[in-house]
């Protein structure tokens, strides 16, 4: 397969790409898992031919892998009427779906709240 893949040259620019997603997958500091699951994907889109469908999915699949946030962490904003403003505007019916949310959202509040209470003593 690879000497008829060789004679098309459809082999030309793989192993330079293949190299540069390396590299990505080296730099994007992602937990072991994924590293795993990247590699592994990297390792199938080295065997297939660069211009079928399934490389343009692997490929597109490891690229989205290398560009997720993996460490950042943001935030929770905790201002419950906000939270409902933006339910109620963003998102028609679904109203257990809402209502569990902000609930969510006004438990994790009340925990933050007594967690800094009780580093106070």
């Amino acid at each position: 397969m690879k000497a008829i893949q060789k004679e098309l040259g459809e082999m030309d620019d793989a192993p330079d790409e293949n190299e540069a997603l390396k590299r990505k997958i080296d730099a994007a500091k992602m937990p072991k898992e994924a590293k795993e699951k990247a590699e592994a994907e990297l390792q199938k889109l080295k065997m297939m031919s660069p211009m079928s469908a399934e490389a343009t999915v692997v490929r597109g699949y490891i690229d989205w892998m290398v560009q997720v946030p993996w460490n950042a962490r943001s935030k929770v904003k905790k201002d419950l009427r906000q939270a409902q403003e933006i339910l109620d505007t963003d998102h028609y019916g679904l109203e257990r779906v809402k209502d569990r949310i902000l609930e969510y959202l006004a438990v994790q509040s009340r925990v933050n709240k007594s967690k800094d209470r009780s580093s106070a003593w």
